[in-house]
């Protein structure tokens, strides 16, 4: 979070100089945070920055969190007939490709027009797992906070380092290659800017942790991607929703219990936290 909170500061300041910026790697270690930027020029670029900005919705008393962003930009996409009239109209978060073939660009003609417009309102009033309260936080950076092929770069040049191949020797290579190997891996959650602890969710259920084979394995088979954060090794990403990552959990729960509603519900109070969270539907 504290990366995101600074990373979004800077990107401001440097919108009102016209600059852009772009996150080469972005780290969270020991007591601080390091930042390697890039800062380009031009003042369309910084536009673009209204989407990568977001509110956070934390819930008060489970880990279901929701993101809300500054802006959207999209491109709205015009197609015109032969006689100069428009036909189609509709509005797309990626810029489309240009039409192939002269045969297409007789019969019709396209036109794109970007737009920087504010998003629907879609945060729940209450918390969907729990029905607890939510409180507002940030805003905070939402786009990727590393470039993967700089990092791979920067990891190549390590293993070099360590093998006394450029000159220089660095006590501490190791750790760096663990720190960019791990960063290298939780890639395929750039897009994801938080995270979970997955051991709070299982004590808050009265379970057993599951190996962590279990937990993959359980979120890749209802399509969802899930990926152990660097700095933290309790801590996981994924793109599924609130609702999934608690009814997998709860799923676990049933599981170590047979399917014994009550055994499910032992030692869980009457009216607690986890209690309606276990008898809350699935989602």
């Amino acid at each position: 979070m504290a990366l995101r909170l600074v990373l979004r500061l800077i990107s401001e300041i440097a919108n009102r100089q016209q600059k852009w910026i772009e996150p080469m790697l972005s780290l969270t270690v020991d007591f601080y945070v390091r930042l390697f930027i890039r800062v380009h020029e031009g003042a369309k670029p910084c536009h673009e920055s209204i989407g990568k900005y977001s509110q956070v919705f934390q819930c008060l008393e489970c880990e279901a969190h929701y993101l809300h962003p500054y802006g959207l930009h999209t491109f709205e996409e015009t197609t015109f007939d032969k006689e100069g009239k428009k036909s189609k109209r509709h509005v797309v978060t990626k810029k489309p490709e240009a039409s192939k073939g002269d045969e297409d660009e007789e019969e019709a003609k396209t036109s794109t027009r970007e737009r920087y417009q504010l998003p629907k309102f879609r945060i729940p009033h209450q918390c969907t797992v729990c029905d607890g309260p939510l409180i507002m936080g940030g805003p905070i950076w939402n786009d990727p906070i590393y470039n993967i092929d700089f990092v791979k770069r920067l990891l190549a040049s390590t293993r070099l380092n360590a093998e006394g191949e450029n000159g220089h020797k660095v006590k501490t290579t190791e750790r760096i290659q663990a720190i960019l190997s791990a960063v290298i891996d939780e890639s395929v959650l750039s897009g994801t800017p938080l995270s979970y602890e997955f051991s709070h969710i299982v004590s808050t259920l009265k379970a057993v942790n599951p190996r962590k084979g279990q937990i993959l394995a359980a979120f890749n088979s209802l399509g969802y991607l899930v990926a152990q954060t660097y700095y933290d090794p309790k801590l996981f990403k994924t793109n599924a929703p609130p609702e999934v990552v608690y009814d997998i959990f709860k799923a676990w729960k049933n599981h170590i219990s047979g399917g014994d509603p009550k055994k499910v519900l032992l030692n869980i109070a009457e009216g607690s936290l986890a209690q309606r969270i276990i008898q809350r539907d699935p989602a």
